[in-house]
């Protein structure tokens, strides 16, 4: 009889332990299944805006080009009166070539126009910050940019 309630005693100490331990192991896998749903749902967001961004291109918001557009017409008439005033007077407006340089560096770049920006910004900084400018090389850049963007033609029209 002794050794039967021993036996007993062992065999309910081995099945709280095993209640313990499965329990455990439970929630430890509840916890882990919640933290895998939580990050594949970040990656399916994540592949979901890629895909969409593939198929639809980078979406550019209409006020942002127009706003865009608005202040390359100002600055680049603004650029193209002081190459045309230099090309004829042999005078510069640092002023308004240092007012469009820094008009085009705070513009908010649509990235379909990045490279065009670029151009159009090396062309602001030299009028603005170049000591002796040439004029054969501003009209080489104002040709080149009419080349490279010849929707510029109405742009500034």
């Amino acid at each position: 009889m002794l050794v039967k309630t021993k036996l007993n005693k062992e065999k309910s100490i081995l099945l709280g332990i095993f209640i313990v331990l499965f329990s455990a192991s439970f929630v430890l896998i509840m916890l882990e299944r919640g933290r895998i749903e939580e990050e594949l749902s970040k990656t399916e967001q994540s592949v979901e805006s890629k895909i969409s961004q593939i198929i639809l291109g980078e979406q550019v918001s209409r006020t942002t080009v127009v706003d865009y557009r608005d202040i390359i017409r100002v600055s680049y008439l603004r650029l193209l009166s002081n190459i045309n005033r230099f090309d004829i007077t042999g005078e510069l407006d640092r002023y308004e070539s240092t007012q469009a340089y820094n008009d085009l560096l705070s513009a908010k770049v649509p990235t379909i126009y990045q490279n065009f920006h670029i151009d159009l910004v090396s062309l602001a900084r030299y009028l603005s910050k170049e000591k002796n400018p040439r004029i054969s090389y501003l009209v080489e850049e104002r040709d080149l940019l009419f080349e490279g963007y010849p929707w510029l033609y109405d742009l500034i029209k």
